[in-house]
């Protein structure tokens, strides 16, 4: 995508959302160190956005460890979407490589959410215990979840509120 490409984009869904701003946008998929540099254009508009009040914050999600750890100190990055879960699958590399970086993004200030909580799927036999091993990482803010069926919400969501949260 291109400068332009990113600015008609968030025009597009805010028409299509019917709403005045986004809370996150973020740059999806990054799979080269170097984004930082060949992304420019689009962190741009993503930076006149927030400044026009059309977005409140701007991020990354990365599927590559030199993406991961570029968005770990990019000082324009504000929110991360961060594949992690106690299995190591579909992440970036296994979690005792990921969790440094992830907690170098917190105390650099940025919020990180965590994806591939339960590895795609790979760790639905035990979902519980990946949902809570992610919650109990102090630097992840929050966590999504992707599922297919009102039984697979109810019983994530049933595993979240099970669990005793830490406050920040």
């Amino acid at each position: 995508s291109s400068k332009s490409e990113a600015e008609a984009d968030i025009d597009r869904f805010l028409r299509e959302l019917g709403t005045d701003y986004l809370d996150i946008v973020l740059m999806h998929c990054l799979t080269s160190a170097d984004w930082s540099k060949s992304k420019r254009g689009i962190m741009e508009a993503l930076t006149a956005a927030k400044a026009a009040g059309k977005i409140r914050a701007h991020g990354v999600s990365c599927h590559d460890l030199g993406a991961f750890e570029v968005a770990a100190d990019e000082p324009w990055v504000e929110v991360v979407l961060a594949r992690i879960n106690y299995g190591g699958h579909h992440m970036d590399g296994p979690p005792e490589t990921i969790i440094p970086i992830i907690e170098r993004m917190a105390d650099n200030g940025k919020g990180v959410y965590g994806m591939k909580v339960i590895g795609a799927g790979e760790l639905d036999d035990d979902a519980r215990n990946a949902i809570h091993y992610v919650l109990d990482l102090p630097s992840i803010e929050a966590i999504t979840i992707g599922m297919i069926s009102q039984a697979e919400v109810d019983e994530n969501v049933g595993w979240v509120e099970e669990h005793t949260l830490t406050p920040a």
